[in-house]
């Protein structure tokens, strides 16, 4: 595995955790929870929007990496 690859394979979801720990120093941990729970069918409102609106270029953007048209 690649430097590159390994970086974002651990680097990523370490980034989320230590956002997430920010923000729940500022709002609280109660909140934070609640914003990550409600963020979840939100998010797949949003994904089921723009796989619906161009089904083929989204599923080739998910497999390529890239961000939807």
């Amino acid at each position: 595995m690649r430097f590159r690859t390994r970086a974002l394979v651990f680097g990523y979801p370490l980034a989320e955790l230590l956002v997430a720990f920010g923000v729940a120093q500022v709002i609280g941990w109660g909140s934070t929870i609640l914003l990550l729970l409600l963020g979840i069918p939100v998010g797949a409102a949003v994904m089921s929007k723009a796989s619906r609106a161009r089904p083929l270029w989204f599923l080739a953007g998910i497999l390529m990496g890239l961000p939807p048209l």
